[in-house]
C-alpha cells in the first residue's frame, strides 16, 4: 500500500502587499482628512479669509479644494493665515500615517476655546458667529468617524501543488 500526499505551497508578494497596504492607508487618511477639513471650515466664519487659509496647506496635502475667501469690506487677509499655520500628512514609520495641523493665528486659537465679545480677545466689533467655535473638536470627531470605517483589504494568496 502507498500514500501520495498532496502537498501544496503557498505564496505571498509581501512586498506587493506592503504597497497596497500603505496605498490603502494614504487614500483612507485622505477621505478622513477631508472629513475633518469639511468640518472645521462649516464651523469657522469667514470674514478676512485669515483663519480659512490656515487649513490650506492640509487641503493641499490630500487633494481637497480649498480657496478661501472674503468678505467684500473686509481686510485682506489670507496671506497672513497661510503664513501663519501648518498642515500635511506625515508618514513617521511604515504602516503608520496621520495628518496634522497647526496654527499660530491668535484670533482663531482664542475663538476656538473662548467666548470672544467686544473688548475680549481682540474682538472690536462683534463676530459673525458666536465662540467658543470647537471646531478642532468638531474636525476630530469627522476624522474618527470616517477613520472607524477603515477595512483592510484581503491579502492576495497563491497556492500551487506541489
Amino acid at each position: 500500500m502507498s500514500f501520495r500526499p498532496k502537498l501544496r505551497t503557498v505564496e505571498i508578494d509581501l512586498a506587493a502587499e506592503i504597497a497596497q497596504l500603505e496605498k490603502q492607508l494614504e487614500d483612507e487618511n485622505a477621505k478622513a482628512t477631508s472629513a475633518w477639513l469639511l468640518a472645521v471650515t462649516s464651523i469657522v466664519p469667514v470674514w478676512s479669509g485669515a483663519s480659512h487659509s490656515t487649513f490650506v496647506k492640509l487641503a493641499r496635502s490630500v487633494g481637497f479644494y480649498l480657496s478661501p475667501a472674503k468678505v467684500k469690506d473686509a481686510p485682506e487677509r489670507r496671506l497672513l493665515g497661510f503664513l501663519a499655520s501648518r498642515g500635511g500628512v506625515e508618514k513617521p514609520g511604515p504602516g503608520i500615517i496621520r495628518m496634522f495641523y497647526q496654527t499660530n493665528l491668535r484670533y482663531l486659537i482664542f475663538n476656538n476655546d473662548n467666548i470672544a465679545v467686544p473688548g475680549v480677545g481682540g474682538v472690536i466689533y462683534g463676530l459673525i458667529r458666536p465662540t467658543p467655535y470647537k471646531f478642532i473638536e468638531a474636525g476630530a470627531a469627522a476624522y474618527v468617524k470616517v477613520s472607524s470605517k477603515f477595512k483592510l483589504r484581503r491579502p492576495k494568496i497563491k497556492s500551487k501543488k506541489i
